[in-house]
C-alpha cells in the first residue's frame, strides 16, 4: 500500500514543479541586457547580454541546472 502512496506522492511533486516552472517562466523575462554580461559581469554594450559564446553557454547551462 505505501509503494501506491509513494508514487502518487511523486507524481504530485512533479506535477506541482512543472506547474511552478510554467508560472515562473511566464513571470519574468528570460534574460534583459543589463550592460554588464550575466555570467561574468564584463561591461558589455546593449542590447548584448553575454561578453561572449562562452559566458552564454555558461549561462544558460546553470540556468538549466536550477530549474531541475
Amino acid at each position: 500500500m505505501s509503494d501506491i502512496i509513494d508514487k502518487a506522492n511523486d507524481l504530485v511533486e512533479q506535477t506541482d514543479s512543472l506547474a511552478l516552472r510554467a508560472v515562473r517562466s511566464k513571470l519574468k523575462p528570460e534574460a534583459e541586457a543589463t550592460g554588464y554580461c550575466l555570467a561574468c559581469g564584463e561591461d558589455v554594450e546593449a542590447p548584448r547580454r553575454w561578453c561572449d559564446a562562452d559566458c552564454r553557454d555558461m549561462w544558460e547551462k546553470d540556468k538549466r541546472r536550477k530549474q531541475l
